[in-house]
């Protein structure tokens, strides 16, 4: 689709508005639910979900399918149904279900307007908790208080935060002026006086670096292709170490191994990862039951919980869109997606599209543009 519409425009409005109604409705129910802070248990959540799924039904029906698309979308929507009803949790077909519904939709327009609404949400979240009108929930660790601010932890709070960094540079691009950086630097250090979140302040202070970075390169064609190529690095590496550190782990909290080492700056997050990987049984779609301890690195999640066939086909659209996008020179598309397979070595939100929103990125490349890029070579 021909980039027509000017950030923040009326045509761009119309856009959405008369041509898309369904999935917006969808996008924006699910995307207050999480950005508002709703746990898939809250009612609250179950309530808008209800609401969600009939709208993106509508939207699917109502939109015109290529075979190879209609194929794609079939096979990824049944693996995940498949696997929901072995493991009654949602999450998973719900971001599967973002992914496909980007049909035909461009990308930009629609992730400007998520990034203006999860900004809203946030607002109104600190404001009411500020006020008092919503609780703070606080809790100590190490003499530290984590304060909530209405969301569940002090992670959760500083999680939603980086969520909103990483979109506001993404719509922003190379346009970020370094003013707003520094704001989006500020803000992290304020918040991260009260939640107390290293892995979001880490995290928080990477995207705004890389974004930063991407300003100064990004008309350099060879140090962006070269920053891109080491993203694609960063990224298999993530996911191999996430399996391959907590199985080196030889469960002493106080040992000065690298492994024990990282166990102790994650809170004991490896050590987590070690006793359900060598303690819980890998399945092919899933399981029911609950995993032996909790888990917060999301790819161990991934395996564990929704199984190796669900965990296969992830991995395998992330690889082809990755790779999609950086043959298209897309340095923006890898950015974020680095980010959030980043952050999913600490946060288990990685499985959840409406907090990964790097699942509407990719399942739009591959919907959109090698989906589409095929049917043009073959035809």
């Amino acid at each position: 689709m021909k980039n027509q519409f000017k950030s923040g425009g009326i045509k761009e409005r119309i856009y959405l508005s008369k041509t898309k109604t369904f999935i917006c409705i969808f996008l924006f129910l699910m995307v207050c639910a999480k950005g508002i802070g709703l746990d898939s248990e809250d009612y609250a959540y179950y309530v808008l979900t209800v609401i969600a799924v009939p709208v993106w039904i509508l939207h699917i029906m109502s939109i015109r399918w290529e075979k190879k698309q209609l194929l794609f979308s079939l096979f990824l929507f049944s693996v995940a149904l498949l696997v929901t009803m072995t493991t009654k949790r949602t999450g998973i077909i719900l971001s599967v279900m973002a992914m496909i519904g980007v049909k035909d939709i461009d990308k930009d327009i629609i992730m400007r307007q998520i990034s203006k609404l999860w900004i809203c949400c946030v607002c109104v979240m600190l404001a009411l908790a500020v006020g008092g009108i919503i609780e703070d929930k606080m809790a100590m660790q190490s003499g530290k208080v984590w304060h909530g601010m209405g969301y569940s932890s002090g992670n959760a709070l500083h999680a939603t935060v980086v969520i909103l960094i990483i979109l506001y540079l993404y719509t922003r691009k190379d346009k970020v002026r370094w003013s707003e950086a520094s704001f989006l630097f500020a803000l992290s250090c304020v918040i991260y006086k009260y939640s107390t979140s290293r892995s979001g302040f880490i995290m928080g202070s990477i995207a705004i670096l890389l974004g930063c970075l991407l300003k100064v390169i990004v008309r350099r064609k060879k140090m962006t292709k070269w920053l891109t190529r080491l993203l694609c690095m960063g990224m298999t590496a993530i996911v191999l170490l996430s399996f391959a550190v907590p199985l080196f782990y030889d469960g002493n909290y106080w040992g000065n191994n690298p492994a024990g080492i990282l166990n102790r700056l994650l809170t004991g997050r490896i050590g987590h990862a070690h006793t359900v990987l060598t303690s819980d049984t890998v399945t092919l779609f899933g399981n029911s039951k609950n995993l032996s301890a909790f888990i917060d690195n999301a790819y161990v999640f991934l395996l564990m919980k929704y199984g190796i066939i669900m965990s296969a086909v992830i991995c395998i659209v992330y690889v082809v869109a990755i790779k999609s996008m950086v043959h298209r020179g897309d340095v923006y598309g890898v950015y974020i997606t680095f980010l959030f397979v980043l952050y999913g070595f600490t946060e288990q939100f990685f499985i959840n599209s409406f907090m990964n929103y790097s699942f509407i990125i990719v399942g739009d490349e591959i919907i959109n543009v090698v989906l589409k890029r095929e049917r043009l070579q073959g035809g």
